[in-house]
């Protein structure tokens, strides 16, 4: 073989070695993208919350109202949240009481947690005796409910997040949806 024809056949390795690298990269930049895609939609979710905007995933995930309550009807007095919406999500953990949707997560700008880690915090099959009836819109059965306490000794609005959204974590559908302060008084 003479030399002209070896450098030829080098250059070509380094063409296929080119490639293989930029497979690589391809591939990690995808797998990145995976794995922050869902953290870059509930950031999204939040500021368009914070905002007044409203987002659903076309009735698969709906929020229907979000209230953060200071209710000073109760002794001592508290600071709750009250999300409630649709979602066309079936997997239920019966095991828990109340029962859970172990895939929907919920984030607020003050706070972000993946529901169900926490006794605390979780989204809830929808208990009708739990929200009251005149918080959501006629028509409307809601199938699940986000209600955190906040502060079980205090009754004030500025522990109020503006913005909810919840996640479903294996379709990926997201709602967003600003919270509404409100104050119950005696």
């Amino acid at each position: 073989m003479n030399g002209k024809r070896i450098r030829k056949l080098q250059q070509g390795q380094g063409l296929v070695e080119y490639g293989l690298i930029l497979v690589l990269v391809a591939l990690v930049v995808i797998v990145a993208a995976f794995l922050v895609g869902q953290a870059t939609q509930r950031i999204y979710g939040i500021v368009l919350g914070s905002t007044g905007g409203k987002a659903d995933s076309g009735g698969n995930l709906q929020i229907v109202g979000a209230w953060c309550v200071a209710n000073f009807t109760q002794d001592p007095p508290e600071t709750g949240l009250i999300v409630i919406g649709i979602t066309s999500e079936t997997n239920v953990d019966t095991s828990t009481t109340p029962p859970t949707y172990p895939t929907l997560y919920a984030s607020t700008d003050t706070q972000a947690t993946e529901v169900g880690d926490s006794g605390l915090r979780h989204v809830d099959v929808f208990d009708p005796a739990s929200v009251d009836s005149s918080l959501y819109p006629s028509g409307i059965t809601p199938t699940f409910q986000f209600t955190p306490v906040l502060s079980d000794t205090t009754a004030d609005t500025s522990l109020c997040p503006t913005s909810v959204t919840i996640q479903d974590s294996t379709n990926n559908f997201i709602s967003a949806w600003p919270v509404t302060a409100v104050t119950w008084t005696p």
